[in-house]
């Protein structure tokens, strides 16, 4: 590994360390800890890799904006998580905290992985990825007034647990599969933003800036004595990360 390659991993193993601190000493608001724990890597790869920040920025907005609100709409139904927030809510129910956080966490995943394994940024604009934007812009519509002119929107009991698994893990497994050689990329990424992850979500907790009021979860997980799903721990501290890869890699390509 290159010594400027060890140096930017210090720094980015320092911060979620120097974010916990700050968040829990200053008892700080949801988006303030949003960004120190995932606007400042963002920041520091961002100014470390040139050239790749609109690149980045398109796609987090998709994954982890546009994307994400129609599963945040759905979540919320069947209560698998709950965000109070401040400020006006998206269609009446999804915090603009969410917003922000599921762009940073996209954005920071998509900058890590273009700063230490790739040469050069995706595509902005391949066919795959407009049939998805338009896809998920679709989507989002249709959630949304459903949401504003159904009294009772369908519910789904487990949503975290079947949506996680059909969106993010079987397309990990199936990609990991077809394409063994991605292992070692993946699970390094995984490993640094699982580690980035349990001190965000522990911090969180401890804070109050998000809750799982719902029943339906398969189990819970109790560390340093914060209690969250099972589902959690697996699909949003273990899985995102390699998650936003594949669809990254697989948007990507030039064909469809």
């Amino acid at each position: 590994m290159k010594e400027k390659n060890k140096l930017d991993l210090l720094v980015l193993f320092i911060i979620p360390l120097i974010a916990t601190v700050l968040s829990l000493y200053f008892h700080v608001h949801h988006l303030v800890s949003t960004f120190l724990f995932f606007g400042l890597p963002a920041l520091y790869l961002t100014l470390r890799t040139k050239g790749y920040m609109i690149s980045a920025s398109w796609y987090a907005f998709v994954f982890g904006v546009l994307s994400a609100m129609v599963i945040d709409m759905i979540a919320v139904f069947d209560a698998s998580w709950y965000t109070p927030s401040d400020y006006s809510l998206i269609f009446g129910i999804v915090p603009v905290e969410d917003i922000i956080w599921g762009f940073l966490v996209a954005y920071s995943v998509i900058i890590f992985y273009y700063h230490f394994f790739m040469n050069k940024p995706y595509p902005l604009f391949t066919q795959r990825m407009k049939l998805f934007f338009m896809l998920s812009l679709l989507l989002f519509m249709v959630a949304g007034v459903l949401h504003l002119f159904v009294k009772n929107p369908v519910k789904i009991p487990y949503f975290y647990l079947i949506g996680a698994t059909l969106t993010m893990l079987v397309p990990v497994l199936l990609m990991l599969f077809l394409n063994p050689e991605k292992i070692p990329v993946y699970t390094k990424t995984g490993a640094y933003f699982f580690f980035l992850f349990t001190f965000a979500e522990l911090t969180a907790l401890h804070l109050g800036l998000w809750q799982f009021p719902g029943s339906h979860f398969i189990g819970w997980v109790e560390i340093v004595g914060q209690r969250f799903p099972i589902e959690e721990f697996i699909f949003t501290m273990f899985l995102i990360a390699p998650a936003l890869l594949v669809y990254l890699e697989f948007l990507a390509k030039e064909k469809a």
